[in-house]
């Protein structure tokens, strides 16, 4: 076995994102409104520990996140379902993804008020 330190430099390592490779960012407090925007790995910067990223559909130049603030594309699920196509982060709770169906799903609840409280609704 390794020792402690080695074991997790080898995690730290095979958790690299690649360069060209895609992620979401999450966990953002200073920017809230950029959580669950796509962004682009163009290099990791070693001595600062941050990632180097572009912003393919323009909402910003190029900037720097840690690791923690990025989830590898392909990666993320639905917080009700578990699908991973067409997800979309709570914009209340942006670290929570959902996906198309459980939004229109949420919208109708939301919109049926008491309705859905007695039931009235299919399933319910």
């Amino acid at each position: 076995a390794q020792p402690p330190l080695q074991q997790e430099m080898s995690a730290k390592s095979l958790d690299l994102l690649e360069p060209d490779s895609l992620a979401r960012l999450q966990g953002l407090k200073s920017a809230p409104e950029l959580n669950g925007v796509l962004v682009k790995i163009v290099k990791y910067l070693p001595d600062r520990e941050r990632y180097l990223v572009d912003f393919p559909s323009g909402e910003r130049k190029r900037a720097t996140f840690a690791r923690t603030c990025l989830s590898p594309e392909g990666t993320e699920r639905c917080a009700e379902c578990g699908a991973s196509e067409g997800l979309t982060a709570d914009h209340d709770n942006p670290e929570d993804l959902y996906c198309q169906k459980c939004w229109k799903r949420y919208d109708e609840e939301q919109h049926a008020g008491s309705c859905a409280a007695r039931g009235a609704l299919p399933g319910g």
